[in-house]
């Protein structure tokens, strides 16, 4: 048995014997997240139900495309947006933002990155009655190819921890790893089809963006939300590879660090 299987399973014996604790903490975040504002909870609701009232009026009269029904597209784009970079920019301080817990309470690291997946995709979970009401609303009746939403959903949060679990440790060492996410996260938005559908680019650029596995999170949503098709085979298995790539590396990075984080931090 090799020192890397030997450290991944005691690992993940130790997060699968926290799984209440990493549950009961995503709870807990949500619960938080707008704590003393006079909405709450609701807020989960607000952001995008303002967000899907600013793209009826800028997509329908002011920037008038002929592509129908746009502003839908754009409204699933961004919602699934939210939660990629939303696990980017939180996941790369999750780390050093618990460093009590970690310290004090003796809680393993790496139980941080997962809260991090966890409680963004549970939010687009929430998120997503608003999205097909606001499909009804504009004339686009949610098809049958949206049930692949239930098994594209944890793909998506299983490439997010295969990154967020990497850089969540690099940044307990490096503070700059957090600005240089933050950065990238915002570059990443307008690289990635989330407000436009990629097919408008020329082929040889979208053959290049369709390399990120980002892009092809978003394509494989909008094809099951928007388009109403099949998901690309393969796309997903790229994407599925990509995953299985990532965890290894950010496993090796555990590995190496995982002994000094808390004299890191």
């Amino acid at each position: 048995m090799t020192p890397l299987f030997e450290f991944n399973r005691k690992l993940f014996g130790s997060l699968y014997q926290r799984r209440r604790i990493i549950w009961a903490l995503a709870i807990r975040e949500l619960k938080v997240r707008y704590k003393g504002s006079l909405l709450g909870f609701f807020w989960t609701f607000m952001n995008p139900l303002i967000l899907m009232v600013i793209y009826s009026v800028v997509f329908t009269s002011i920037f008038k495309t002929n592509i129908s029904h746009y502003e839908v597209y754009v409204f699933s784009g961004i919602l699934m947006w939210n939660a990629i970079s939303g696990c980017l920019n939180d996941g790369a301080a999750c780390i050093v933002q618990n460093t009590a817990l970690i310290t004090k309470a003796a809680l393993p690291p790496e139980i941080f990155p997962i809260k991090v997946v966890l409680t963004h995709f549970l939010n687009y979970l929430l998120t997503l009655p608003l999205l097909f009401g606001f499909s009804l609303l504009r004339g686009l009746s949610p098809t049958f190819y949206s049930l692949q939403l239930f098994f594209l959903i944890p793909i998506a949060m299983f490439f997010m921890l295969s990154i967020v679990l990497g850089i969540s440790v690099l940044g307990a060492f490096y503070r700059d790893i957090q600005y240089l996410v933050n950065t990238l996260s915002f570059a990443l938005f307008f690289t990635i089809p989330v407000t436009y559908p990629i097919s408008i680019l020329p082929e040889k650029l979208q053959k290049v963006l369709m390399l990120s596995p980002l892009t092809q999170l978003i394509q494989m949503n909008a094809e099951a939300v928007f388009f109403g098709k099949i998901i690309n085979t393969g796309i997903l298995i790229a994407t599925l590879c990509m995953t299985v790539i990532f965890i290894i590396i950010s496993l090796m990075i555990v590995r190496k660090f995982h002994t000094r984080i808390a004299e890191r931090i």
